[in-house]
């Protein structure tokens, strides 16, 4: 059995979060300026604090679009500026723009914005609630059974992952490189080879069972869709909507 991930939300129906997120998203593709993309970022950390989300967590997973996005904005501020534009020379080929730079924190705000809002559909929805989800509205099984059969084998392999690397450091140790090499390369192997054991005898298990199917392993539903949640939602999103405007247009 799957158990999901508890948030105040778990109960809620996934189609409500889905038009929260997908209208925050709408929003933040709706202008390339700072403003708005940092009113649909603060909407977006609003709700998942309000999801039940930690900060930390939340700021664990916004980490890697993070440092995507800032890395993405180096060359439109080190990129030769187009004519007119001002911009100094500091080497050969290479040029500070200030141009490029604002346009680039605009564009890697928006950006940021864009995967806040996948962030959050994704930290209050698990992905086995979204399989069981996609088969009640028609998804082919075989589609919907490997998806719950990729999430269980995956979380088997972190634990074995992380058994093995504690009793890895603790019998060879990890005070050199020549000890981390060994730990590493020993942990590599015996990961690969145990992983295609338990694959196999998870596929001997289901096949004792008389099969597998998404509905039987996921557990229990959503309650049906609330039009209180989703006035709330929609309420939500046209103040994101008349705050962006308003930022947007303000000098």
């Amino acid at each position: 059995m799957i158990t999901p991930s508890s948030t105040r939300w778990e109960k809620h129906h996934p189609g409500e979060r889905a038009l929260l997120s997908g209208g925050l998203l709408l929003i933040a593709l709706w202008r390339v300026d700072l403003g708005p993309a940092l009113v649909v970022l603060v909407v977006t950390t609003a709700s998942a604090m309000a999801a039940g989300l930690s900060p930390v967590l939340w700021a664990r997973w916004m980490a890697l679009p993070l440092g995507f996005v800032t890395l993405s904005v180096i060359p439109f501020a080190m990129a030769s500026p187009a004519p007119g534009l001002s911009g100094a020379a500091l080497a050969d080929g290479a040029w500070w723009s200030p141009t490029g730079a604002v346009r680039g924190v605009a564009l890697g705000s928006r950006a940021l914005a864009c995967a806040s809002c996948v962030v959050l559909f994704a930290a209050t929805t698990p992905i086995h609630r979204c399989a069981l989800l996609l088969r009640r509205v028609g998804v082919p099984s075989m589609l919907t059974d490997a998806i719950v059969l990729t999430i269980r084998l995956q979380d088997v392999v972190r634990e074995r992952f992380l058994a093995r690397a504690r009793a890895a450091r603790l019998r060879l140790g990890n005070h050199s490189w020549s000890a981390r090499w060994r730990t590493s390369a020993s942990l590599g192997a015996g990961l690969l080879l145990d992983t295609v054991v338990r694959a196999q005898r998870l596929e001997r298990g289901l096949l004792l069972r008389g099969g597998f199917s998404t509905e039987r392993v996921v557990a229990g539903g959503w309650d049906p869709l609330s039009a209180r949640r989703i006035a709330g939602v929609l309420c939500v999103q046209l103040f994101t909507a008349w705050l962006a405007s308003l930022v947007a247009t303000s000098p």
